[in-house]
């Protein structure tokens, strides 16, 4: 089957034919419709674990998948041959091995559910390492109806996620952003000198970091009082740069396009 690899941390990623993985128990045979690019690809493919974590070559990359379960495992109950499902490969569990950019790939029953009828495949298949990085910040912050939160990076594939679980707790969201008319010509000038300052593989080493900080500030500070405010970095993936620092870019050609639209591509990989 096809799949994109690596075959050492020298070589870049490759379109390359490995055998199809078989089915163990517990675990579910998925043919993949959709997956997603996300920093933490960039930083196993440059080798950012490879000090960290056991790495068992070629490792196929991808950490998000939406597929349809071709054949299941003794023990599985959950899901059956035909189901539409969504699922992540864990990307820090010894070996780094496996992913999702695969025509096939055998998965966790554990790491997979059955996708939602009003989700299309495309948003399925982007949302889990997302989604599972916003779960634990709007937790934390036990929100009730009259908290007010800040979400700072509301535009980013976390933040995205953090704004519609904190409305939905009750809370009442803010999002930081730039008067209306300037976003465009904030991107220009700032993304164009981005370019050689930051990489899918510093965007991945920041999100290591912060997601550590992160974990440390919530076990140092108070759990949050109905009716206070609180400020949320909420995207470990793509967090605010210091302001000598200008945001990250893939392409030096500036955003022309809407102000919404601009703030989307200003972060490498952004869904």
């Amino acid at each position: 089957m096809r799949t994109i690899t690596i075959e050492s941390f020298e070589g870049g990623p490759a379109l390359r034919d490995i055998p199809t993985p078989q089915v163990g128990p517990n675990e579910v045979l998925v043919r993949v419709s959709a997956s997603s690019v996300n920093p933490l690809d960039g930083g196993i493919a440059a080798g950012m674990l490879k000090d960290m974590l056991e790495h068992e070559f070629p490792v196929t990359l991808g950490r998000d998948f939406a597929g349809v379960v071709e054949q299941v495992g003794e023990g599985v109950s959950s899901v059956a041959v035909g189901d539409e499902v969504f699922g992540e490969v864990p990307g820090f569990s010894p070996p780094i091995r496996d992913g999702a950019w695969a025509e096939l790939i055998a998965a966790s029953e554990q790491t997979l559910t059955k996708k939602p009828d009003g989700v299309d495949t495309a948003t399925a298949g982007a949302a889990p390492l997302a989604a599972l990085t916003a779960l634990p910040i709007v937790d934390a912050l036990e929100l009730s109806q009259g908290d007010t939160v800040l979400v700072v990076g509301a535009t980013g594939g976390v933040g995205a996620i953090v704004v519609q679980l904190a409305k939905a707790a009750g809370a009442r969201v803010l999002a930081s952003g730039l008067p209306e008319g300037s976003c465009a010509a904030w991107a220009s000038t700032r993304c164009s000198r981005a370019t050689a300052t930051w990489s899918p593989s510093s965007a991945s080493a920041i999100q290591t970091g912060w997601t550590r900080w992160w974990t440390r500030s919530r076990r140092s500070s108070p759990p949050p009082t109905t009716g206070s405010s609180q400020t949320v970095g909420a995207s470990p993936r793509r967090p605010t740069p210091p302001a000598r620092v200008p945001a990250a870019r893939t392409s030096p050609t500036p955003p022309t396009a809407s102000c919404s639209t601009a703030s989307r591509s200003t972060w490498p990989m952004a869904r």
